[in-house]
């Protein structure tokens, strides 16, 4: 397998270089009064974007491949519906591009992410389908929980075949005690936002519709609405629909060889884990420092991934 692993440029990661040689570092979210529903919604777009362009430009297309024999077209404004941001400073190392090219097999690729990276690949294979054989999902942040706000939606929403939520109303963003039952109730039925849209401001999708294995963390298992969200997403893919009064339990402990093996979505989970148990920091120092500095959780950190790496194995043999 060839990697490619993204650094994103919209203030999401930790640091990332710049094409000028400067660096970006992660810019937090303001909170309270200032919380903007739809950063996340457009900053998950601008990720699968670069997510999808990455792809292109490693894999290669008819169109990708001319713009790179003719230094003089890299001016576009736009390639392949991308920006013109995500085309700028990695163009002069195509030769080496074009050598890894003759060894890649453009039938079989996968898009992988953790945590947001899995928000991230699943909005990118939902827009482009095609493009990937399959997705791997660990621990994906499938849901955003702002009710004290009035806003709650599986996220992203285009992989849930939704739109986006709507946008608060600015006479909304302070609900008065004093409004009437009647007023609350129309706001909470459009999760106090209003007109919404989406990539493109595109209708109603199909949703994430390619073969998933989704692992989760022992943590992120027990947040309810969370790992709802995820199970829908693989009921979704399954063509199953999820009832509200599933039982939790139905998880890879209970589910059949014989069923998974006829599913095109898996789902996993490592109990005793935390989130940070996907993280390669458990090869960083010795085994006795990572549970109390890194919250590992109680489960041991190489077994844990070791149960990472043989469903995946497992998984990707299927497809």
């Amino acid at each position: 397998y060839v990697v490619a692993s993204l650094h994103h440029r919209d203030g999401s990661s930790c640091r990332v270089p710049m094409p000028d040689g400067t660096c970006r570092y992660y810019q937090h979210m303001p909170v309270g009064d200032d919380y903007d529903p739809h950063h996340r919604l457009e900053q998950v777009t601008e990720r699968a974007e670069e997510f999808l362009y990455t792809c292109d430009w490693l894999v290669g297309n008819d169109e990708n491949d001319k713009d790179m024999s003719d230094e003089d077209d890299n001016d576009n404004d736009t390639n392949n519906g991308i920006s013109e941001s995500h085309v700028d400073d990695e163009w002069e190392h195509h030769p080496i591009v074009h050598q890894i090219r003759q060894h890649l097999d453009k039938r079989n690729v996968i898009a992988a992410g953790f945590s947001y990276g899995a928000a991230t690949a699943s909005l990118a294979a939902t827009l482009a389908p095609a493009k990937f054989q399959c997705t791997i999902l660990l621990d994906g942040w499938f849901h955003i929980d702002y009710s004290s706000r009035g806003m709650e939606y599986d996220f992203p929403p285009e992989s849930f075949g939704a739109t986006w939520p709507r946008k608060k109303k600015k006479e909304l963003v302070d609900v008065d005690s004093s409004s009437n039952a009647g007023e609350e109730d129309d706001n909470d039925a459009n999760n106090g936002l209003e007109d919404g849209g989406g990539v493109g401001n595109c209708k109603r999708r199909k949703g994430l519709d390619v073969p998933s294995l989704f692992i989760n963390s022992g943590q992120f298992h027990g947040y309810e609405k969370l790992y709802g969200a995820t199970k829908r997403l693989a009921d979704q893919i399954n063509g199953n629909v999820s009832s509200d009064d599933d039982d939790r339990k139905d998880d890879n402990t209970t589910t059949s060889a014989t069923r998974q093996h006829e599913q095109r979505a898996e789902m996993h989970v490592i109990p005793g884990t935390m989130h940070q148990n996907f993280c390669d920091i458990i090869f960083w120092v010795p085994r006795r420092w990572g549970k109390k500095m890194f919250e590992l959780g109680d489960a041991d950190a190489y077994e844990a991934y070791e149960h990472i790496l043989n469903w995946t194995v497992q998984f990707l043999d299927r497809f």
